[in-house]
């Protein structure tokens, strides 16, 4: 069993979320020194908000991050966040314009089209995940 003091902070302020960190960390290790607690940085645990945040002083702790890059592709379909993430469905993976090209016919909305764009522009494959 492990401790997660919060899946995806919305506070984005790093310095408040390390001593909001620091004292979960302080009152759980009030009742129970054995198990693993899990870490994050503030705003959506991205990894730029994890390198932000000051570790917390316990040795029994696990950090995590979400990437959820490309967001065309990581998230289509979803309803909860964007409204272009709503028309991206069979979103190809790896990307190029050429891969794009009939995804990009089904877009009705030019904002969204133009996103969805950028992605197959980026190129996004295996060597772009690993920052290559």
């Amino acid at each position: 069993m492990f401790y997660e003091l919060i899946n995806e902070p919305e506070l984005s302020d790093p310095y408040r979320w390390s001593g909001l960190q620091a004292a979960a960390v302080n009152a759980i290790r009030g009742v129970d020194l054995g198990h693993t607690i899990i870490a994050t940085g503030s705003f959506y645990s991205g990894l730029a908000e994890l390198l932000k945040v000051e570790p917390v002083r316990d040795g029994n702790v696990i950090y995590n991050f979400h990437f959820y890059e490309p967001f065309p592709f990581t998230h289509q379909g979803a309803t909860w966040g964007s409204f272009e993430w709503n028309y991206y469905k069979d979103i190809p993976y790896p990307a190029s314009p050429e891969a794009l090209g009939a995804a990009l016919a089904t877009v009705p909305d030019e904002s969204a089209r133009y996103t969805l764009y950028l992605y197959g522009a980026a190129g996004w494959n295996r060597g772009s995940m690993l920052g290559g």
